[in-house]
């Protein structure tokens, strides 16, 4: 079993969770997949592991690898893979992880988070939902809390620790073999602890975690990832992401 905590993926069937799934398998998480459909999240877990978990490369391949190197975990970390990877309800799931990333859509966003309310307990919730129009996803909708991860924190308390990150990724930011250039995580959160972690989960998969400032930040950041698609749409790519440089 890994020393890195334990996550939960709720929304984990779905084509950015099933990505982040993935990639914290790779880096040696112990992984549990939430659905609302416990059936769906044991299958979704068993067809990852026979694809990834019986990959074999050669040792040391990542050993001077970094974030933006083409560092890849599922090609070069495979020898180290420490970790488990296994299905459950949402619940379930979350009362079994410490940290907790929810990535579904924004309309299910609110529902889930209420009746995942509960078993959060003062763990890191990880929040990927960016409220886009439903007929045009160029387009950002205005939500009452200002963001969807301010509505997060609402819904959860204020004891609850919500960071806000991997909103601009796509489920093709990371493409199968060779050396690309990744986007950075702009994280953000009112948890100093709690952003290290996922600041730290992020540097496992090959991305650079950025301090992005408290919570409300996350009103720019979500508005972000419409512009991504637009720019996507209009260049007639699938990979437009956001970097910082200078620091």
């Amino acid at each position: 079993m890994s020393d890195k905590k334990k996550v939960a993926v709720v929304g984990g069937t779905g084509h950015l969770g099933a990505l982040l799934a993935r990639r914290f398998y790779a880096a040696g998480y112990d992984v549990i997949i939430g659905s609302r459909d416990k059936a769906k999240a044991e299958a979704s877990a068993r067809s990852i592991e026979e694809v990834y978990g019986n990959r074999t490369s050669p040792a040391g391949a990542c050993a001077d690898a970094g974030p933006h190197d083409g560092f890849d975990p599922l090609r070069d970390t495979a020898h180290l893979y420490t970790g488990s990877i296994s299905g459950a309800e949402n619940k379930e799931a979350c009362r079994a992880a410490e940290v907790i990333v929810v990535s579904v859509p924004y309309a299910a966003q609110a529902d889930i988070l209420a009746s995942i309310r509960d078993c959060v307990d003062g763990k890191p919730v990880v929040v990927t939902s960016v409220p886009l129009d439903p007929g045009n996803p160029t387009s950002w909708v205005d939500v009452p809390d200002g963001s969807a991860a301010e509505e997060a924190a609402r819904i959860l308390g204020p004891e609850s620790k919500v960071v806000a990150a991997f909103e601009n990724l796509s489920m093709h930011s990371f493409p199968e073999g060779g050396s690309v250039e990744l986007p950075d995580v702009l994280i953000c959160g009112d948890d100093a602890p709690a952003k290290a972690v996922v600041s730290e989960m992020c540097e496992s998969i090959g991305l650079r975690g950025i301090d992005a400032g408290p919570l409300k930040n996350a009103r720019v950041i979500e508005k972000m990832t419409p512009v991504l698609i637009g720019i996507n749409k209009r260049m007639k790519k699938r990979r437009a992401g956001i970097r910082i440089t200078g620091i």
